[in-house]
């Protein structure tokens, strides 16, 4: 027969596994939306009114071969990036990030009941048309399994512009793909692909826990 203080290791040590594996999984999610998290996203977005997307985006900015760009806006996203122009202090108290609250309800009233991740690219190309050929793929791995996901929408831009007056200057063009919040959220990890035919593969790995 065990005894009750071998009884009450294998609890404690059960206890502990599933505390830890909760907090693992929590490490590795996306930032789900909640009263704190929002704060937290209405804070950064104050913080970084007066710099530049990419100190805003943080790990969500991501560079890739042959100049393309990813910028990856996520519900927290969303919000950071709503408060940006607010005629507010960026060195927001909690009473300050309460007020940018209230001034922005309507976008978060949208935010929240149409969370999405938008995977916003910017690509280079030969010709004015070259944009509308890609198509996007994510694949990934999260909570035991393998995900392979297509957006839920996708805006191209069927033309793109030229840079600069020279004969040989590249084309440039941005497109949106956009999916299902709850769709990219069970993912721990995972790489966004961009095809096309005749066109060589953009791939931007990401690790979820390293952006919000």
């Amino acid at each position: 027969m065990f005894s009750r203080f071998k009884i009450f290791s294998i609890i404690f040590s059960l206890l502990l596994l599933i505390t830890v594996s909760f907090t693992s999984l929590q490490a590795l999610a996306l930032v789900s939306l909640s009263d704190s998290t929002i704060n937290e996203a209405i804070e950064q977005g104050l913080r970084t009114k007066k710099l530049g997307l990419s100190e805003l985006l943080d790990g969500n900015w991501k560079e890739g071969a042959n100049g393309a760009l990813l910028n990856i806006y996520t519900p927290y996203m969303d919000i950071a990036k709503s408060v940006r122009h607010l005629d507010m202090t960026n060195d927001p108290s909690a009473e300050d990030v309460k007020k940018a609250r209230k001034k922005i309800h309507k976008d978060l009233d949208y935010i929240w009941t149409h969370q999405t991740v938008k995977f916003i690219v910017s690509l280079y190309g030969d010709n004015s048309g070259f944009a509308k050929n890609y198509y996007a793929v994510i694949e990934g791995f999260g909570r035991g399994q393998n995900f392979t996901l297509y957006p839920d929408k996708t805006v191209q831009q069927y033309l793109a512009n030229k840079e600069g007056d020279v004969k040989d200057s590249p084309f440039t063009a941005v497109n949106t793909y956009t999916y299902n919040f709850d769709k990219i959220a069970p993912m721990d990890e995972f790489t966004f692909k961009l095809y096309g035919k005749g066109i060589q593969p953009v791939l931007f790995k990401v690790v979820s826990s390293r952006i919000n």
